[in-house]
């Protein structure tokens, strides 16, 4: 069933099913019934700011149960969400919200009156008690209204995020709950930043079915998730690799209830082929590996009671995603061939918004580019094999070289600078730079400046100086040298 508008889901939950509880967050829970009421006071704060209907929103608040009701609000009036993360610094929100022309964004910590050109909305829990009676909602809403700007990543440069409509998100939504099976008696935590898409969307997608989330958000100790979800009795849960890897050290009391769990959805990069043994007899039985990206949904996935032990693949396509690889000019290459991937799916968005440029290169006759390489086996499975772009993934957090190359070259010191991820068993990568200078600087000054303008999970973990940059003959960066010389070290 495709509804106009997404947050009608809450409202239909609120009738079938008014005492079942939809959040919980410590000591703190909300009914389906309560959300509802909630979201629809929500709404009337944004209606008394002059916000509806197709403006872009920003919100920047903690992870919360009003984060998530903020957020339904938002989606019930007809705004568009930009998420923006509340790790970020001022320069990083201001940038993100000038470059999509945001209307307001929203917070909950700081003094600040305008984040950008944005006027800021301040969350206060006072907002619940509005009256709802004066409340105007869109009259003939269609389900290919947008929805959200679906952003992997903040940046001081030229930000990408595609305009998902409300009928994106559900047809995304429906295809994974045949796959992974979700039910409205399970019990989701969720342990990842509502401003990640793995955090926002698995929310959104277990509220949709009537089933109930757990928030916890980090920073915690594995432990503290291990008592969270014996307290709570959680049954499901999605963790990037990172986590997962660290659990598998964990001692037994604390991998006790994640054995527990239904499944536990992996996702944000790829679990190497050599730990999925040992991580499904140690951490549960039942790791699905989920490859999907915030632009273009679900590609395909693996699930280990469906199709067997873990293959080195990330399974076959979901229902609905077309797979192919590709070469360079985009012609279809024969089973087996290793090239770039592409899928194509009803839930695709037309592009990057604002970013002609960018569309161009990524969504291309009807397909999708993630800008990864690899190749399917006769029997459908995929294997990643690389990344055709520069991306850093560190512990599941999608991180653009181009930003912290930025920031290190505004330091007069610095004559230029080149980001590339490093191989960590722990955290998949880890962000190293490599400079030339002009004259002499300490690499923890470079560090400490890096610090002042990005998250900390952006600052580069190790600064090596060299001579020169290797470049090719128009002038480019070869940034596989500099990889080069990670494997030679090693």
């Amino acid at each position: 069933m495709i509804t106009a508008n997404i947050a009608n889901y809450i409202t239909m939950n609120a009738a079938r099913r008014p005492e079942k509880v939809a959040l919980i967050q410590g000591d703190r829970s909300v009914t389906y019934a309560s959300l509802d009421r909630d979201v629809s006071a929500l709404c009337m704060t944004y209606q008394d700011a002059g916000l509806g209907r197709g403006d872009i929103v920003g919100i920047a608040m903690r992870d919360s149960i009003d984060y998530v009701a903020m957020m339904l609000a938002a989606f019930r009036l007809g705004i568009v969400l930009l998420p923006m993360d509340s790790r970020w610094t001022p320069v990083e929100k201001a940038n993100v919200a000038r470059f999509f022309e945001a209307r307001a964004v929203v917070l909950d910590t700081g003094t600040e009156t305008v984040v950008g050109n944005s006027p800021v909305l301040r969350f206060d829990p006072a907002m619940y008690r509005r009256d709802t009676a004066g409340l105007r909602l869109p009259d003939g809403f269609s389900a290919d209204e947008p929805l959200v700007l679906s952003l992997s990543s903040g940046t001081t440069g030229i930000p990408k995020g595609p305009m998902i409509s409300h009928r994106h998100y559900m047809l995304r939504h429906y295809t994974e709950w045949l796959a992974l099976g979700f039910l409205q008696t399970d019990i989701n935590l969720c342990s990842t930043p509502l401003y990640f898409g793995g955090g926002r969307y698995f929310t959104l997608s277990y509220l949709l079915a009537g089933a109930t989330v757990v928030i916890n958000s980090p920073p915690y100790e594995l432990a503290e998730l291990a008592s969270v979800i014996s307290r709570f009795g959680v049954t499901t849960t999605f963790l990037v690799p990172t986590l997962l890897r660290r659990l598998a050290t964990e001692p037994d009391d604390v991998r006790a209830p994640f054995q527990k769990l239904r499944f536990i959805v992996c996702s944000g990069s790829s679990l190497h082929p050599t730990e999925s043994a040992e991580l499904s007899a140690k951490v549960n039985s039942c790791i699905i590996n989920h490859y999907a990206s915030t632009e273009g949904g679900s590609v395909s996935m693996h699930n280990p009671m469906v199709e067997g032990p873990a293959n080195g693949s990330v399974g076959r396509s979901v229902l609905g995603s077309t797979l192919e690889i590709a070469d360079a000019d985009d012609n279809a290459l024969p089973q087996g061939e290793t090239g770039l991937i592409r899928h194509r799916a009803p839930w695709h968005p037309a592009g990057f918004h604002n970013s002609p440029e960018e569309t161009k290169k990524a969504f291309r006759k009807g397909w999708y580019y993630p800008g990864d390489i690899g190749h399917i086996d006769p029997n459908g499975y995929l294997f990643i094999t690389g990344r055709a772009k520069d991306m850093i993934i560190r512990g599941g957090i999608n991180i653009y070289p181009d930003e912290i190359e930025a920031t290190l070259l505004t330091m007069p010191q610095v004559e230029d600078a080149a980001v590339v991820g490093r191989p960590s068993a722990e955290l998949g990568e880890e962000v190293v730079a490599f400079v030339t200078v002009k004259s002499a600087v300490d690499p923890e000054m470079l560090r400490a400046h890096c610090r002042s303008v990005l998250s900390a999970y952006k600052v580069p973990a190790e600064i090596i100086f060299l001579d020169a940059l290797p470049r090719n003959q128009s002038g480019k960066i070869v940034k596989a040298k500099l990889r080069e010389s990670f494997e030679a070290r090693a």
